[in-house]
């Protein structure tokens, strides 16, 4: 496990490799599933994840956002359950809270690296 978390880290740019939840098996499919959703987000190809109800999606994709949050657990994900009674204003209104909150975060790390270049 900590042979596969040390990869996981250092392909998703994470300096410091720590586990951000020890319940979640992380089998080789898990690996692969992550490094290819990784892949596609730095092509800026859209990624659609599907399946069972039960099969582990949210599970995987919770487990990777922690991950590219880092220890300091930055807020990079958001859940939404999409039913019959979900009206475009709940997308839209969840929506602008991931962008204020990617803007949040952006300037948190833009504050973070100047400091970083001060020392």
């Amino acid at each position: 496990r900590q042979q596969k978390l040390t990869r996981l880290c250092h392909v998703l740019g994470q300096e410091t490799v720590f586990e951000p939840d020890e319940s979640y098996e992380l089998t080789l499919d898990n690996v692969k599933k992550i490094l290819a959703i990784e892949m596609r987000f730095r092509c800026g190809i859209p990624v659609v994840i599907m399946g069972e109800t039960g099969c582990g999606k949210t599970r995987l994709i919770r487990f990777m956002s922690r991950l590219q949050a880092g220890p300091e657990g930055a807020n990079n994900m958001f859940m939404m359950k999409v039913h019959g009674g979900t009206t475009e204003e709940d997308v839209e209104k969840k929506v602008l809270e991931a962008e204020l909150a990617a803007q949040r975060n952006t300037e948190a790390g833009a504050r973070e690296n100047s400091k970083r270049q001060i020392r």
